[in-house]
């Protein structure tokens, strides 16, 4: 009997890793149409912030990739990002986007 249950705990191992292989092929596929169908707006865009770290970005950005091609335009978005949801993408987002303002009272008193 125990032989039976490592059989098929090997089974159900080798499954769940198919699985897994199935689906990030589905999801490279998936980044590919997408960027695919947005390749006018990449080729006008003077940069394109990228957050994707380590493996992601080979899988992205290397030779005969999605964004090979616009390798020079890319920059590494500097923040980390725990999960990638919306909430903690629109944090990111709202950082890059941001402006803070500091006047030098200094300055300021010269151009009055």
């Amino acid at each position: 009997m125990k032989n039976i249950n490592k059989f098929n705990s090997f089974n159900l191992y080798l499954v769940g890793s198919q699985m897994r292989r199935d689906n990030e092929k589905k999801h490279q596929e998936n980044i590919d149409l997408i960027l695919k169908i947005n390749e006018e707006h990449l080729v006008k865009s003077d940069a394109i912030f990228l957050q994707a770290p380590g493996l992601n970005m080979n899988i992205l950005v290397g030779e005969n990739k999605s964004l090979g091609d616009f390798r020079k335009k890319i920059i590494n978005i500097p923040y980390n990002c725990q999960r990638a949801n919306y909430t903690n993408m629109m944090e990111i987002f709202n950082k890059l986007v941001n402006v803070r303002l500091e006047i030098n009272d200094d300055i300021v008193k010269k151009m009055i």
